[in-house]
């Protein structure tokens, strides 16, 4: 059954289903540098973050995704630039990207400020078809030729993205990768020609949040993020998180058509922020695995400058 579900997962990837093909993040509304270039510098410090993700636990060759970044605000804060890197993998194919972002910043409201972001990138696609064993499928033995070599591919994209923000609530929508790479391998013999196909589609996302003051003690942070692609449906996270004194944060996630989401957020200290989230599948997926694990790690430098506010809630 695990080599079963390899094989599928991989097929859905590479030969071009119209579906979730980058990475997603259940604890996005703490670092959405990952999903909008517009959101660099907007912490108004120096802000580091990774990520680790492993998705749907039982199946042989289910994603992994190792995330990290860090922007920083210029010249007064008008200007932010960041930089993220992804190592994301799925079976025998695995991607990863560099980019550099940079995001303009007009202060339209004594507390709302509007960003425009653009994300310049280099990602590199691997896919080892060769390491594929399909003995099992296969009496003859005989080595497939569509299978006999691997891919491996670098290309240019670019993103934009725009990001509102307050004190108190945000909104922003962005498209990380625009450039539509086509990632393809071929094979001949002496019967055929043919050829493999990946182009992954455009992605774009919109976020919303809002902190809700209860009391001294609690605050609630509602949120949502939706995601649309082309050829597929569309995707929304609805999210709610509870703050405790501004150190300890439960949340609760619904991700339409795929999963429930539990979250623990902890501000050990002004700088330095634990996260962890665990996605319980709801789908006939479940069958076949146990759910998905993600850790966030962030550190922050600057809270010894008085005009920081902290903690920040997005």
């Amino acid at each position: 059954m695990k080599r079963v579900a390899c094989i599928l997962i991989f097929f859905a990837c590479i030969i071009g289903l119209q579906a979730q093909q980058d990475p997603m993040y259940s604890q996005y509304m703490f670092n959405m540098l990952a999903i909008n270039p517009a959101y660099a510098g907007s912490r108004n410090v120096i802000s580091a973050s990774t990520i680790y993700r492993k998705q749907w636990l039982g199946i042989e060759g289910s994603p992994r995704t190792i995330y990290g970044s860090v922007d920083m605000p210029l010249r007064k804060q008008k200007i932010g630039v960041g930089l993220t890197l992804i190592n994301d993998r799925i079976g025998i194919v695995n991607q990863m990207s560099i980019n550099a972002q940079g995001a303009y910043r007009v202060q339209l409201t004594s507390t709302g400020t509007l960003a425009f972001g653009l994300q310049l990138g280099m990602n590199q696609f691997h896919a080892d078809y060769a390491s594929l064993d399909f003995s099992r499928t296969n009496s003859s033995n005989l080595p497939d030729q569509a299978f006999s070599s691997s891919i491996r591919q670098v290309a240019p994209n670019i993103g934009a993205g725009l990001y509102y923000t307050t004190d108190r609530w945000y909104l922003g929508l962005s498209g990380p990768k625009l450039i539509r790479n086509n990632f393809s391998g071929a094979y001949s013999s002496q019967l055929d020609v043919s050829s493999f196909k990946n182009r992954p589609s455009r992605h774009y996302f919109f976020i919303a949040g809002y902190v809700i003051k209860l009391n001294e003690q609690f605050r609630l942070k509602p949120s949502i993020l939706t995601k649309a692609i082309p050829g597929a449906p569309v995707q929304t996270d609805i999210n709610m998180n509870l703050w405790y004194i501004d150190k300890i944060s439960l949340g609760l996630s619904y991700r339409t058509g795929d999963a429930l989401v539990s979250m623990l957020e902890i501000q050990a200290t002004p700088q330095l922020r634990f996260g962890y989230s665990y996605d319980f599948p709801i789908t006939s997926l479940a069958k076949v695995h146990s759910g998905s694990h993600e850790v966030m790690i962030r550190y922050e430098f600057g809270y010894s400058n008085a005009n920081i506010q902290s903690p920040r809630y997005f």
